[in-house]
């Protein structure tokens, strides 16, 4: 589809963004890359995947959970802790190497599991997280991806 929009839009440009999910972390290369499919070098394309398994993963920030929810930040991190066997700082994991049960949990699940996710317990969703984290609190594959957004659209 995009090969055919291609020919009549020649300027088009495309990013792709997919979440890990079950894919090997070794599928993704520098920058986000995604490396299970072989683009041209100079593709109007750019396939990029999460290196977690999902983007609720990059929000388990239990200072921004506290704050969207109005509770203490240590009921939170004893909450998750004693819930899902996380202990995570205020701050969560930024960098874009954090542990491998950082790279592989379900975020998704932490957040909406009925009955026992954060959703349920704290009253808020991972968009009132994300309003709440502090430019410190983004994880660098988020910004890694806005940067080749950017870059894919000219935009400065």
């Amino acid at each position: 589809m995009f090969e055919e929009l291609h020919k009549i839009i020649p300027d088009l440009v495309c990013v792709s963004l997919r979440d890990r999910d079950m894919d090997n972390p070794d599928v993704i290369g520098e920058g986000l890359e995604y490396k299970a499919i072989t683009l041209p070098a100079v593709s109007p394309i750019v396939l990029l995947e999460w290196r977690r398994k999902n983007i609720e993963s990059y929000l388990l920030c239990p200072k921004a959970i506290a704050e969207a929810s109005g509770q203490p930040v240590e009921n939170v991190k004893q909450y998750m802790q004693q819930n899902f066997a996380l202990m995570i700082d205020d701050d969560g994991y930024v960098e874009a190497s954090p542990p491998e049960p950082i790279i592989t949990l379900d975020g998704k699940h932490i957040f909406t599991k009925e009955t026992v996710g954060l959703e349920h317990i704290y009253n808020c969703n991972k968009y009132d997280v994300a309003q709440k984290m502090t430019a410190g609190e983004v994880c660098e594959d988020i910004k890694t991806f806005i940067t080749r957004v950017r870059d894919q659209f000219g935009v400065q």
